[in-house]
């Protein structure tokens, strides 16, 4: 059985595909500071839920050495730099596909979900981090290496990111980051000027990216996508950004996720064994 697992900074999704077509997703398993420790959790949660698998496919944080199914850096979570996953392939006992999270989101949102009919779909994972994906005439763009635009600088004298440098969109508008700028957790923040501001920075981060890739469809994921209001304000802060294309050519559609928080799980379950 081929297993879809989205590795997040503090908790895993774990789904498979039903006979239906449809999915069948377990959220809220821990993720532990032990990179071990967590491969054995999540054995006994596969097991449990799904019985015995023969290859998962995993998107994990990153950045990623894909080949060596390693994982470069890990400024969320520390202990995990370093690692590699062909150590969990022998606890669970099965082969592993390694692919960056916010590939996979927008793998998953391009294949059956916003993105669905659209040639280049490119879009933020905005969580604990920020990721970004771009699926090209159906597949993942990687690049020479793993793609990291959440850490674009917008301003070099900006706040210090977990990365180690200044002024990263991740800097701005991760979770953690709207915490330390407005001193509340995203989902209990009111100020609609804070937002505003979250807002302006995630429509510099498009307008970066439409202008280098011009997409046809930008898809917002993750748990920051959801604020009530958020997508009309950057949507506005964006073209009031993108001068230089006529009106017809500026009109890239940015849209939120069909599936949101789960986009990374079902793309990691709709990839491709082959991939």
């Amino acid at each position: 059985m081929k297993i879809g697992i989205d590795i997040g900074a503090q908790t895993i999704k774990i789904g498979v595909k039903d006979k239906n077509g449809g999915y069948k997703i377990k959220t809220g398993i821990k993720t532990e500071p032990d990179f071990i420790k967590t491969a054995h959790n999540l054995k006994r949660e596969i097991e449990k839920s799904f019985g015995r698998a023969s290859l998962l496919i995993i998107g994990c944080f990153g950045p990623l050495d894909l080949t060596k199914k390693k994982i470069i850096k890990a400024p969320n979570l520390p202990g995990w730099a370093g690692v590699s996953f062909s150590d969990w392939e022998k606890i669970l006992g099965c082969p592993i596909i390694l692919e960056n999270d916010a590939n996979l989101a927008i793998f998953g949102e391009a294949k059956v979900g916003a993105g669905k009919g659209y040639k280049i779909v490119a879009g933020f994972a905005l969580g604990s981090g920020v990721g970004y994906g771009c699926v090209i005439d159906g597949k993942i763009y990687h690049g020479n290496w793993d793609v990291e635009a959440g850490h674009m600088v917008l301003d070099p004298d900006g706040p210090v990111c977990g990365c180690g440098q200044k002024g990263c969109l991740e800097a701005y508008v991760s979770a953690g980051a709207i915490k330390r700028q407005f001193g509340k957790e995203p989902v209990c923040m009111k100020d609609e000027r804070a937002w505003d501001f979250v807002a302006k920075k995630i429509a510099q981060g498009v307008q970066i990216i439409t202008v280098s890739v011009k997409p046809d469809v930008f898809i917002l994921c993750g748990g920051i996508a959801q604020h009530k209001g958020l997508l009309k304000r950057v949507k506005t802060h964006y073209l009031n950004m993108l001068k230089i294309y006529p009106k017809e050519a500026a009109e890239t559609k940015i849209m939120t996720g069909k599936y949101i928080e789960q986009a990374g799980v079902i793309g990691a379950i709709e990839l491709p064994m082959s991939s």
